[in-house]
């Protein structure tokens, strides 16, 4: 049982697709799976400089999944998504939404004095162009997470 637990992988789980930088993949796509996430970071890779690329589909709790992403995450970059699936067209939230939702939380934070404020926000409405950012600003011992949906991660894996 250690054995199979040990060898076990579920993709788009803290996986891991580049190492220096680090960059993981984590389809966390409700506030239960990103307080998970962020638990985990916190944990796993504390001393981390973290840049989060996120999107997350039009159906789901932004406000709460961005409230718990923020509280880890140095930088984030906002992008999107869009595939047709078995439903029909399915869709991520405008970054541009994202980025205003993430700046009043932000806001909020520093009129009550919380400490962990995010230095920077930024929006690139094309998922391959987000991670090329990111990864050319990071140092080698950062962290990159792409996160808010299965949907993003698994434009990144394709």
């Amino acid at each position: 049982i250690r054995l199979g637990l040990y060898s076990a992988f579920i993709p788009g789980r803290l996986e891991i697709i580049h190492k220096e930088p680090l960059v993981i993949l984590d389809g966390a796509h409700n506030p239960d799976k990103m307080k998970a996430l962020v638990g985990s970071i916190k944990k796993i890779f504390p001393k981390k400089k973290v840049t989060s690329i996120v999107a997350i589909k039009n159906d789901k709790n932004a406000k709460d999944m961005l409230s718990l992403l923020l509280k880890i995450s140095e930088k984030v970059i906002f992008t999107k998504f869009q595939l047709k699936g078995d439903v029909g067209i399915i869709t991520s939230y405008d970054p541009k939404e994202l980025f205003t939702i993430s700046q009043i939380i932000q806001q909020q934070r520093y009129a009550s004095r919380h400490t962990n404020v995010v230095k920077e926000l930024s929006v690139v409405g094309n998922v391959e162009k987000a991670l090329e950012e990111a990864i050319k600003s990071a140092k080698p011992d950062d962290l990159i997470l792409i996160t808010g949906s299965l949907y993003l991660v698994g434009e990144i894996s394709n």
